[in-house]
This record gives C-alpha cells, structure tokens and sequence, in this order.
C-alpha cells in the first residue's frame, strides 16, 4: 500500500512527486511498488519503453538465488513489459551485488 512505501521510505512523498512532475502530452509515467518482478505483463501496464527497477531483493542473502531471479526478471522484460520493438531497462544494485550475482550473464541469457 501507499501507507507501507512511506512507512518504508521515508522520502518517497517527495520522491514519487518529482517523477509525477515529469508527466506531460508525450510521457506517460506509472509507479509500481511490490510487484512480482517475473510476470504480471498479464497487467494492464505492459509493453513499455523503459522499465527502472531499484534495489531488487528476495530477502535471502543467495547471489545464486538472486542471479537465476535477475535471469527471469531479464526475460519477463523482453517478452513482456518491453514494447517489441525494444525498450531500456535500468536496475540499480548495491555495490558488488552485479558481480556476485552475475548481472551481465544474466543479461544476456
């Protein structure tokens, strides 16, 4: 809920207000928090030009974990948030975690 990200993050007011400003004729911008990262392209937001993932974490300290789920969150990207024709995807890691977690492999898997 809204309540549990400001409770979480307590910047996130200011935050979610600066990227809201930024909407305008030709930008459209939607603010997800708790989704499932490998699906929910069955959703009403799909096929999307850039997709921003910050600070992904299954709660468990397992780079192997954490390497296959970058795997799936990579493909759900591809065949299903991105647009077909391609899109830009930024994820935003803890110091080390794109090395220990293989990011680039991932990637390109």
């Amino acid at each position: 809920t809204q309540e549990e990200l400001m409770a979480k993050y307590k910047d996130s007011p200011y935050i979610l207000r600066q990227l809201l400003s930024l909407q305008g004729p030709r930008l459209s911008i939607s603010i997800l928090h708790g989704i499932n990262a490998i699906g929910g392209f069955e959703t009403s937001i799909s096929q999307v030009d850039h997709v921003m993932f910050h600070h992904p974490h299954l709660g468990v300290e397992d780079a192997a974990l954490h390497g296959r789920f970058l795997c799936h969150f990579f493909h759900s990207c591809i065949h299903g948030w991105m647009k077909p024709k391609g899109g830009l995807v930024h994820l935003t890691l803890v110091d080390g975690q794109f090395d220990r977690w293989n990011c680039e492999k991932a990637a390109m898997g």
